[in-house]
């Protein structure tokens, strides 16, 4: 995938590569103009260098990543519960459509599932030894981390503070009162270039954060129990890439929970523990959200599911209980790979379309600055040819500063392409144009505009 969001990161990554800019925040939310941090830029920087500042380089720091947090993840579990439940997490998480798709493309909310993940295992450790001031220090850095991969890992904040209350009147330990405090430093850490941001910026994140709580519609309105279905219904849907109903959705998350709990009366884990509470009150927490349901805000506890299925799913020495378990194991893995699009679907194109027009314009604008835009307006995938025009030699002025450069280029991928009578302000801002050459490169009608003095 290389569309808007992905031109934008690029062009901003570039900037950190050529040691042009170090940015202090990260990419835009969808909550209005709340920022996260940047550490999601700096994290695949080295790849885009190593890979000739060709964008793919992004999508494969990416995979990179997720694919080492899966490794990691597996070791998680091993450590914590045991090897044959560590394995079933591991083919349940490693062939899941939803975590393959989201590995295979650059996006900052793309290696959440892991950071979260990694997250509740060193908050356990901290939790079980607190005096290993450590695991303290890395579950706070790990969770600022997660929150700058997107605001919607602060729902992690709710199983820690339920767990850790818990955990207390439990064992009634003083010491584990180190946790908050030391983790909270770690925290504060990771999110130090935001602070850098608000402080030469008038504090304007914060005050667009404040705005959005205060005067936008974030709670959600309406039946509390339909957005509660809604939003695990969706879960669900994203999980394991199917449709199901409200009532069957809600009737395999009950019976899940309920398996969960009956196992782990048996025998007590807090790792589990904490991923079941992790998965709950993520559910319970998102549907106070007013917000679409999209796949990426539910990244933060895709692998606790997959956890609280194989544990469900880890037989005893019942040798029934180990072919259901391998069968319905397989029956997984075979529905997630029948949907792998991006193996079986026709390719996409969208870095070499990109790629070729950018070249072209570029050499088309002679060294001279320009102003550019697509059309129409839902043709959104600008930044794209930005980068390949930019990485070409070319100069696209600043339309968010109202540049004005001597010529202008427009791309159009689609109907009359009538850009001279157009609502467009993206294109009205040039002023007073005419056409001066139209070109059709790979199938983009690229015009280029000039002042009609």
């Amino acid at each position: 995938m290389f569309l808007a969001d992905q031109g934008r990161d690029a062009l901003i990554v570039k900037g950190i590569v050529l040691f042009q800019k170090f940015p202090a925040i990260g990419p835009p939310s969808s909550i209005g103009e709340v920022f996260l941090g940047p550490f999601y830029y700096y994290m695949v920087a080295p790849f885009l260098a190593l890979f000739r500042l060709d964008p793919v380089g992004l999508a494969v720091g990416v995979a990179v990543w997720c694919i080492f947090g899966l490794i990691a993840s597996y070791f998680f579990v091993k450590n914590r519960i045991d090897i044959k439940t560590a394995v079933i997490f591991l083919l349940l998480s490693a062939f899941s459509y939803r975590l393959v798709d989201s590995a295979r493309y650059s996006w900052n909310p793309n290696p959440l599932p892991y950071f979260a993940f990694a997250t509740l295992f060193f908050f356990v450790l901290a939790l079980e030894k607190p005096k290993k001031i450590l695991y303290s220090l890395t579950f706070g850095l790990l969770f600022g981390l997660s929150f700058q991969l997107h605001h919607l890992a602060a729902l992690i904040a709710l199983p820690v503070v339920v767990i850790f209350i818990l955990v207390f009147v439990k064992k009634r330990n003083i010491q584990l009162f180190i946790i908050p405090f030391v983790s909270l430093s770690t925290f504060l850490l990771a999110s130090i270039p935001l602070v850098i941001f608000d402080l030469r910026h008038n504090f304007l994140n914060t005050k667009n954060l404040i705005s959005v709580l205060t005067k936008q519609n974030i709670i959600a309105g309406g039946s509390w129990i339909s957005r509660l279905l809604e939003t695990n219904t969706a879960f669900l849907h994203f999980a394991f890439n199917i449709n199901f109903s409200s009532w069957q959705a809600a009737l395999i998350m009950v019976v899940l929970i309920i398996a969960t709990v009956i196992k782990l009366q048996k025998k007590d884990n807090l790792f589990v523990l904490t991923n079941l509470a992790a998965v709950i009150l993520f559910i319970i927490g998102f549907s106070h959200i007013g917000a679409e349901r999209f796949l990426h805000y539910f990244g933060s506890v895709y692998l606790s599911l997959y956890l609280l299925i194989a544990y469900v799913l880890t037989p005893g020495k019942n040798k029934i209980a180990y072919g259901l378990s391998i069968a319905l194991i397989c029956v997984f893995i075979f529905q997630q790979a029948t949907g792998y699009n991006f193996i079986f679907g026709t390719p996409s194109r969208q870095v070499a379309v990109p790629k070729t027009v950018g070249k072209f314009i570029a050499n088309e604008a002679n060294g001279i600055p320009m102003n550019m835009a697509t059309y129409p307006t839902e043709f959104t995938s600008e930044d794209c040819f930005r980068y390949f025009i930019e990485l070409n030699g070319g100069k696209v002025v600043e339309r968010k500063y109202n540049e004005i450069a001597p010529q202008m280029f427009v791309l159009c991928d689609k109907g009359e392409c009538d850009i001279l009578h157009t609502n467009s302000w993206n294109i009205n801002m040039f002023g007073n144009a005419k056409i001066d050459t139209m070109w059709n490169v790979d199938g983009i009608r690229i015009f280029k505009l000039v002042h009609n003095n």
